[in-house]
């Protein structure tokens, strides 16, 4: 009897454990970029245009403790609806540290209610991807840039000064819904089958 139970838990805990990493490793696909749909909007559109050659500068911020940060510079994105925002790519070449917040949504006594859900302390390559693990459903989110590379901008910070980040595209995205994925799939055998026939 013992043995069987064993037997049972190991056999269990195995099938567990298999189902467990084939939904770790089953490859998730990106959304569309939230930042290009229609009705997005931006503190600065040349930032969400679509168009990396285009270039947007933040706007500077002075003492606001709802950033956690008394100096810096901000964008703001207001997507059309809320979405689960699980990826930034910020394509930038100057700047060093950021920290993003979302809106989890006003209450009573504030139309919004900002949230830290990443910090970045150290920029190391560019365009600047940020996976985000910890994210709530929003429509509205801000960047907030606390340090530039800019020798200038640092020496314009010690004297408390303000400065701007330089951002040529922010791309926001999600994870494709399975309905989503499903039709992917089944257009691009549509398309397979249609390139089958002509031939």
């Amino acid at each position: 009897m013992y043995y069987r139970i064993t037997f049972l838990l190991l056999f269990f805990s195995f099938l567990i454990f298999t189902v467990g990493c084939h939904i770790l490793l089953t490859t998730q696909e990106w959304s569309e970029n939230y930042a290009l749909m229609e009705g997005v909007k931006s503190s600065n559109p040349q930032m969400i245009d679509g168009n990396l050659n285009t270039v947007g500068k933040t706007e500077t911020i002075g003492q606001r403790a709802a950033y956690g940060s008394s100096w810096g510079s901000v964008v703001s994105i207001k997507l059309p609806e809320k979405k689960n925002i699980r990826r930034l790519v910020i394509h930038s070449d100057n700047i060093k540290k950021l920290n993003i917040y979302v809106d989890k949504g006003g209450s009573a006594l504030s139309e919004t209610d900002w949230h830290l859900i990443k910090e970045i302390k150290g920029v190391k390559s560019y365009p600047i991807v940020i996976p985000l693990l910890n994210t709530f459903l929003t429509d509205h989110l801000r960047i907030v840039v606390t340090d530039l590379t800019d020798e200038a901008a640092n020496r314009r910070k010690e004297r408390a000064e303000f400065y701007q980040a330089r951002i040529s595209e922010i791309e926001i995205y999600g994870y494709k819904s399975a309905e989503e994925t499903a039709a992917a799939k089944s257009d691009t055998q549509r398309e397979d089958k249609l390139e089958t026939i002509l031939k």
